[in-house]
């Protein structure tokens, strides 16, 4: 094998997914050590419940300085599951991920817990980082992220979990971020706007105070394709519509004890390209009037209680069951990537019927 050209080796080693596997291989010969210390380091993902995981966070600390490999990584992700019952007890002292971060001169995605670092722990961050995408818990930021933000124009995705809890104002300003396509993040009275975000494709709406207030705001991101909106009750609610005339994809989160959804539920949208619509968690919705209402879609899907799926479909007199829809494990895509492919499928095979599609 070692006669091999070196494109072939790298595309064997390329397929290669168990660490185990990788770790041998570094074992082989120089040639294959180099290969596969890069495809081992590339991604590193910590689970904050698994007693392994937090092991190797540690050992990954200890031999920071003189790790070769860590030179490799891309992608550094540490997620934090809460459990109800005999969950792993996190340390709060000084976290393993705070002497790790300055290592990571190379990395583009980054995900970072509340429960893994100490608040500032952005600003270990090095210079050389080209940091693209960030998912963050805003309770680890000590300043104000506009800054951060400005040093980092590269970003194209950025997500902050949980509110606002130092006062800081956010500042999104398209000079600083020419090339953010996603957001999401809690809508509060922290989060500014300045003038438009045409960059902005994808929006996620995890909370906000005022249904109003953030239809205005949202407003400021015009080319918006795809919106996901959690407590989604009080925003559809407000008297004014919303205005996006590239909506595609759109997703409704309700509560459980939210009061029935009017069959017009979706007339906030008129007037966008909605082909697709998911809404979840609600019982009492009458999905055939709310699916009519609307001439662009061509699938429906109402998930209830997370434990089946109905799916209409235009011109279907009887809506299918689909089971439970398949999560995204690492954070990094988008809700609605697994089913654009069969969304794009039958507006080509509506497209002389459908109109406002194309």
């Amino acid at each position: 094998m070692l006669e091999l050209p070196v494109e072939i080796l790298l595309v064997i080693v390329g397929e290669v997914n168990d660490s185990k596997t990788l770790s041998r291989l570094l074992l082989v010969s120089r040639q294959f050590n180099s290969m596969a210390l890069g495809r081992l380091y590339e991604t590193l993902s910590f689970s904050l419940n698994s007693i392994p995981d937090l092991c190797s966070i540690s050992t990954l600390r200890r031999d920071i300085q003189t790790n070769p490999g860590i030179h490799f990584t891309t992608t550094f992700a540490t997620y934090y599951f809460p459990r109800t019952h005999y969950g792993i007890r996190i340390s709060f002292g000084v976290p393993d991920v705070d002497f790790i971060i300055p290592s990571l001169v190379n990395v583009r995605r980054l995900c970072l817990t509340r429960q893994s670092a100490s608040p500032g722990v952005l600003s270990l961050l090095p210079t050389s980082a080209q940091i693209t995408h960030l998912i963050l818990d805003r309770r680890l930021c000590l300043k104000d992220l506009t800054q951060f933000f400005s040093c980092h124009p590269t970003l194209e995705s950025i997500t902050l979990s949980s509110s606002s809890s130092n006062g800081h104002i956010i500042e999104l300003r398209p000079d600083a971020l020419p090339n953010l396509h996603t957001l999401a993040m809690v809508f509060d009275a922290s989060l500014r706007i300045k003038d438009t975000l045409p960059s902005v494709l994808n929006l996620s709406v995890f909370r906000h105070s005022d249904g109003l207030a953030l239809i205005r705001t949202v407003e400021r991101l015009p080319s918006i394709r795809t919106l996901a909106l959690q407590h989604a009750a009080a925003t559809l609610g407000s008297p004014s519509n919303f205005h996006l005339p590239n909506l595609e994809y759109l997703q409704i989160d309700f509560l459980m004890d939210d009061p029935e959804p009017a069959p017009s539920i979706l007339s906030k949208f008129a007037g966008t390209r909605l082909k697709y619509v998911r809404i979840l968690e609600s019982r009492r919705l009458d999905a055939r009037r709310s699916f009519d209402s609307v001439q662009t879609l061509v699938i429906m899907d109402v998930v209830r209680d997370n434990k089946e799926t109905q799916r209409w479909i235009r011109d279907a007199d009887l809506p299918l069951e689909i089971g439970i829809f398949d999560q995204d494990v690492d954070g990094w895509g988008q809700w609605w990537e697994h089913v654009s492919n069969e969304v794009e499928a039958i507006c080509h095979g509506y497209k002389s019927r459908i109109t406002n599609v194309f």
